[in-house]
């Protein structure tokens, strides 16, 4: 895509001044930390710091609360509010900062503060600035000093970040990013541009941007004024009749009309007259009296300013029920930021403002020159940069209307990542979600269901869970919060330093980690020979794969064993919410002595669908730079669930191969146990769920409710007799008190979780082929290997994806050998190497443990089998 050339000379001619001022300027002194504050019982919880940045004639002010999490890690952001003119506090309070006001029952004086639980400080540092020069506590040396323009309060934002990060080195390597709010969207883009030419040009210190998120960002004054009819319209606000009228009349263009257009200019009239009663920033809200009379009947001035008034309150303090204004929140920041005693904690330097103003309309009204007529065509810029784009956007906000960023949006001729659907907040719908993207440029928008104009003020949940998973590189569509996800560790029992690092992904979906611990490849198998009653016996598994590998068996997704959630809505997933629940799990293990070490995904079962999309995602991590790297080596991966369609051709063939279906007739196959035709039938643990969709997705071995004897014998013998005993072992109250499982947060444990399966689980990834695909290009390892008696997931299904990849041939189907017998065949393309195991079910380290142990150890170690 080409670079525009009009417009961003003037970027170019600001990036001049810029250099000019960085190098004459002195640098900024250090901030001041701030513990307590009026209004807040006790010490703040969080590290504040406010102070000033002296920018040519400017002092900036700016509030900084360092990340809760990781602040070494964690993104830092600088947060730039709307207006132009609208003072930080609004951010700080109403927005994405840490503190709330008490407005639920202030009865005067000051208004008491409250810890805000859906901050964004959670996961991120954030600088809270005053800019342009007269916002909020910011102020000019002179009285020329306040007059400014958008490409100055560009020129001005950069100045200040560069002499901030100066002054704070310890973030300088943090990835940055500019966060910003209603009007200051124009200037966003334009920001990141001078950033990065700065940053070309030898800048100092070097800002790490990574990204932009914007609130209901004004892009294009034209495109919105535009939109807001259709919107309105959409909304109800307007009848069918006279918005077909405007529509032709008007030729739907609804800004700066002929005067001679007489019809358009009388159904705008019309219109106006329906709109207008109502409240612009959310229509659901109730329309407030102006807190102050309008500055100016200057048409132009009141278009472009997008301010909340905020002084000269008419009405009470209190809420009612029958009658309540968001003004009266505003009133309350208005008296706590003007308490002197309020100002010396923030270490205001006093006399150097008269009065403290929410939004300060002398700047839009007399002081500030609107330069930029619009920032589409800068975005269309950073798409050369490979920048991150997250734009959200209220759904009832008729001041910047959802339908004109998707607009200018579309105009960028982006690919499409992925397309319109719903994204979920504690399994309810919290908006729509898309995204595009175009050679490592990629913008995600989102708009906040029945929110208003600032998204953040009216759905703070919602945006939260938008930011950090945005933030951590999750499409909007998963969920990683409320989860506590229960793991076992063990060290491998070789060389822990050098050995590889397996997280060991279980089938189901829903099944428990303690499967593969006791059944797979875990150190300890259970006394199933006889078993009389009681707690059952445990012995050492010789044939353990962490002789070789240090593995993590983990409960997940979110309800498998004893892993749980913190809210009710929290246990609602799927298949790419279960990817990024592990992918957050790894990297959030707090195990630096592992990081080096060779890292690998193995899985089981119904678990393959996900372990290509997982890598993937690490991969993606990464390069993104999210820590710690994860030193992905390559996947193993057994009876992998790929593709649900080719699986189920893939049975009838193999059963004919079997014996079990005539050459004539293909008989019914129901009788013979699908896991492995070799063993008995056993009676199903619990009932079959009568929905067909169910049946064919899952892959789970049911656990509860056994209805045979829990002993031996040589006549009939069923494998979940071992089940059964595994089951009574994990629900020991001693057992979990061992495990140290968190008492009382869940009721039962079941090998394999029925109702997860069949309630709160969402199957979306049909096949997992391209994924594997995609992976070709990153040289990943890959291990997959099929139980040759196995009808749950055929072994020729397999072969037959694997083909589909096109890969180079290694070495043709050969066998392989244990102690001098044919333990199966394998075959390897490029980097893949396929195995089956001879006589093996649905899962082979279960039913061939020794052969399964002597695989894991050559193909780990790089040798082929």
């Amino acid at each position: 895509m080409p670079l525009i050339s009009g417009r961003y000379s003037i970027l170019s001619t600001a990036c001049i001044h810029l250099l000019l001022l960085f190098f004459v300027a002195e640098y900024a002194e250090s901030g001041m930390i701030v513990q307590t504050l009026p209004g807040f019982s006790g010490v703040l919880p969080f590290k504040l710091e406010t102070g000033y940045v002296t920018v040519n004639e400017s002092e900036l002010f700016y509030l900084f609360v360092e990340s809760q999490g990781k602040p070494k890690q964690d993104p830092l952001l600088v947060y730039l509010i709307g207006g132009p003119g609208c003072s930080a506090l609004n951010g700080f309070f109403f927005q994405t900062g840490p503190l709330l006001l008490n407005t639920s029952d202030y009865s005067g004086g000051l208004p008491q503060l409250f810890y805000n639980e859906y901050t964004w400080t959670k996961t991120s540092s954030i600088i809270f600035l005053d800019g342009p020069v007269g916002t909020g506590y910011s102020y000019a040396t002179s009285s020329q000093g306040y007059y400014t323009s958008d490409t100055e309060s560009v020129a001005q934002t950069h100045v200040f970040l560069r002499k901030w990060l100066a002054d704070h080195q310890e973030y300088v390597e943090n990835q940055f990013f500019i966060a910003s709010d209603s009007y200051s969207g124009i200037i966003t883009p334009v920001l990141a541009q001078a950033i990065i030419d700065g940053n070309e040009a030898g800048l100092q210190p070097t800002i790490n941007l990574q990204g932009i998120v914007s609130g209901s960002p004004h892009t294009n004054y034209s495109l919105e004024a535009n939109s807001k009819i259709p919107l309105a319209y959409s909304l109800a606000l307007i009848p069918r009749n006279l918005y077909e009228s405007a529509k032709n009349s008007c030729n739907e263009n609804y800004v700066d009309v002929d005067s001679s257009n007489a019809e358009c200019l009388e159904d705008l009239e019309e219109i106006d007259e329906c709109i207008d009663p109502v409240n612009d920033e959310n229509i659901l809200d109730p329309k407030c009296a102006e807190l102050f009379p309008k500055a100016s009947d200057d048409e132009q001035r009141v278009r472009r300013s997008l301010i909340a008034h905020s002084r000269n309150l008419r009405f009470p303090f209190f809420k009612t029920q029958d009658y309540w204004c968001r003004n009266f929140e505003y009133k309350l920041i208005d008296i706590w930021a003007n308490d002197k005693s309020v100002q010396d904690a923030l270490h205001v330097r006093r006399g150097t403002i008269k009065q403290w103003y929410r939004c300060n309309n002398s700047i839009p009204d007399n002081t500030y020159t609107y330069n930029i007529g619009s920032a589409a065509d800068y975005y269309k810029n950073l798409t050369n940069y490979g920048t991150q784009v997250l734009i959200y956007s209220a759904d009832h906000d008729l001041v910047v209307p959802y339908i004109s960023s998707l607009e200018w949006i579309d105009s960028l001729n982006l690919n499409v990542d992925y397309a319109w659907r719903p994204w979920f907040v504690h399994g309810q719908v919290a908006g729509y979600t898309l995204r595009n993207e175009y050679h490592g440029f990629r913008l995600t928008f989102a708009t906040l269901k029945g929110a208003g104009h600032s998204p953040t003020q009216y759905k703070p949940v919602e945006c939260y869970n938008m930011f950090e998973r945005w933030i951590h590189y999750y499409p909007l569509y998963v969920t990683v919060n409320e989860s506590e996800l229960f793991y076992l560790f063990v060290e491998s029992q070789g060389k822990p330093k050098q050995d590889p690092l397996l997280v060991y992904l279980i089938g189901g979906p829903g099944c428990s980690a303690l499967n593969g611990f006791f059944f797979q490849t875990g150190p300890l198998v259970l006394n199933t020979s006889d078993y009389s009653g009681g707690l059952p016996q445990l012995f050492y598994n010789e044939y353990t794969w962490t002789k070789t590998s240090s593995i993590i068996f983990l409960d997940a997704p979110v309800g498998s064993g004893y892993s749980y959630a913190t809210s009710s809505q929290g246990y609602y997933t799927s298949d790419t919410e279960s990817m990024a629940q592990t992918h957050v799990f790894l990297r959030k293990a707090n195990h630096q002595e592992y990081v080096e070490n060779q890292f690998f995904i193995a899985s089981d079962s119904y678990s393959g669908v996900i372990t290509p999309i997982l890598a993937l995602a690490i991969i993606d991590g990464n390069e993104a730079g999210l820590q710690p790297t994860v030193n992905l080596q390559g996947i193993l991966s057994r009876s992998p669930h790929t593709n649900s369609s080719l699986e189920a051709n893939s049975k009838i063939p193999l059963a004919y191969s079997l014996a079990l279906i005539s050459r004539s007739l293909y008989e019914c196959i129901d009788p013979v146990n699908d896991e492995n035709i070799l063993e008995p039938k056993c009676a199903a643990l619990s009932p079959k769920p009568d929905d067909e969709q169910h049946a064919s997705r899952s892959l789970i071995a049911h656990s509860r409710n056994v209805c045979l004897p829990f002993f031996k014998n040589q006549d009939y013998w069923c494998r979940n007799f071992e089940y059964k005993l595994l089951d009574i072992w994990a629900n020991d109250k001693r057992v979990q008190d061992a495990l140290h499982v968190r008492r009382g947060t869940i009721k039962q444990w079941y090998r394999c979780n029925i109702s997860l399966q069949e309630n709160t689980y969402t199957y979306n990834i049909e096949s997992a082929v391209d994924y594997y695909k995609n992976l070709t290009s990153f040289g990943t390892q890959v291990l997959l290997y099929s139980g040759d008696h196995d009808l749950v997931v055929p072994y020729i299904s397999t072969l037959d994806w694997i083909e589909s990849l096109n890969l180079n041939e290694d070495y043709a189907w050969r066998p392989w050998f244990v102690h001098g017998q044919v333990a199966g065949n394998e075959y390897n393309g490029f980097r893949l190497t396929f195995a089956t195991l001879k006589g093996a079910g649905h899962s082979p380290t279960q039913y061939k443990p020794l052969e399964c142990y002597n695989m894991f150890e050559r193909w780990i170690h790089y040798y082929p089998l």
